[in-house]
């Protein structure tokens, strides 16, 4: 496997990237992309310090961070994400959405934004077929 290469659903799954995903918006907050750079590189020494997959997987956990603080005011919908006063909060629906968007990019596109309209069906078709259980 290339460095470019995203492992496939297997080996890295949605719900490992989702949980990824939270723990690195945790990690960078509201920095500067040069300052979520550092917070990647850390993180993926500290969670994929030998594996051939953690670039390509870091590359795309960072750009979904930074297409969320992008695209943010767009998520405050139902099942896809919660803006308020200083918090923007992704639903797991949301999550899994830009893993099925980010797992199919070529690595030359990463890091090149698409419009929201790409991932709120996709995290509100999850959330249809993945109902909160009781």
């Amino acid at each position: 496997m290339s460095a470019s290469s995203f492992p496939p659903s297997s080996e890295y799954s949605p719900t490992q990237w989702a949980s990824d995903l939270f723990e690195f918006q945790r990690l960078a907050g509201a920095t500067s992309a040069a300052e979520c750079r550092v917070h990647m590189d850390e993180f993926l020494y500290s969670r994929f310090p030998d594996s051939a997959a953690g670039p390509a997987i870091g590359l795309r956990l960072l750009a979904a961070h930074l297409w969320v603080r992008l695209h943010h005011q767009e998520l405050d919908l139902p099942d896809v994400g919660v803006v308020g006063a200083g918090v923007v909060a992704i639903t797991g629906h949301t999550a899994v959405a830009l893993y099925r968007v980010f797992a199919a990019m070529p690595h030359e596109r990463v890091g090149r934004d698409f419009p929201a309209s790409v991932v709120v069906p996709l995290a509100q078709e999850h959330a249809r077929i993945n109902p909160p259980t009781a």
